[in-house]
């Protein structure tokens, strides 16, 4: 979703549309395999519905709210809500999320490649991911090439935590509820990234962030 709605804002048309018959076709051949029923369709709506409730457990800890960087999942462990009520909101504040950064890189306040961190982070905070899913920050060096050596190492500091085995660590001291907080620091992520990128933001650093990383990661043995 995120690098589809970053090609969307882009105007990418061509790539869009390519991205988009490449989706369907897939799924229309998974379910010609079911006789395009729609058991297929409910089948796979109740399993997301029993996954969601499952990794949003009220004082229970599971494989999933453990692992999850799902802001609600915290919320729901520690304040008995209406599930309903929470992924309603939760999805609201996906929309707006997604709709402020949009709005952040059409005012040119971000650049694309900080655009596009952006998304990935904000879909990691307001929808459901497990802990895995965070390897495709390994783009941030990349887009963070022309920050300033403080701000490298802010950013550096704001992704420490997840470098830990945070779980093996509060298990061991005996802290099994801070289990569940891996969301906060994705979120401190997401902060510390908003700022940075627009405290940095350059119309030239994306071309420039590029050329610098293949030149001293890919190219300087040669």
């Amino acid at each position: 979703i995120p690098l589809g709605f970053w090609l969307l804002i882009r105007k990418e048309w061509r790539t869009t549309i390519v991205s988009i018959l490449t989706a369907l076709t897939l799924n229309v051949f998974v379910w010609s395999q079911y006789g395009f029923s729609t058991t297929l369709f409910h089948s796979f709506t109740e399993h997301v519905n029993l996954l969601w409730n499952f990794a949003h457990s009220y004082q229970s800890l599971n494989s999933l709210n453990t692992n999850t960087t799902e802001i609600s999942t915290l919320i729901a462990y520690f304040f008995k809500i209406n599930l309903t009520t929470l992924k309603t909101a939760s999805f609201i504040i996906y929309i707006l999320a997604n709709a402020f950064a949009a709005f952040l890189f059409i005012r040119k306040k971000i650049n694309p490649l900080a655009f596009l961190i952006l998304l990935y982070i904000t879909d990691f905070c307001f929808s459901h991911h497990l802990v895995y899913d965070c390897i495709i920050l390994i783009l941030i060096p990349l887009c963070s090439y022309s920050f300033s050596m403080k701000h490298k190492i802010i950013l550096f500091i704001s992704i420490l935590p997840l470098l830990l085995p945070l779980n093996q660590i509060f298990e061991t001291l005996q802290l099994q509820s801070f289990m569940v907080i891996t969301p906060v620091f994705i979120f401190i992520i997401y902060l510390t990234w908003l700022w940075l990128s627009i405290k940095n933001n350059n119309p030239k650093s994306e071309i420039k962030s590029i050329n610098n990383f293949r030149n001293q990661y890919l190219f300087n043995n040669q």
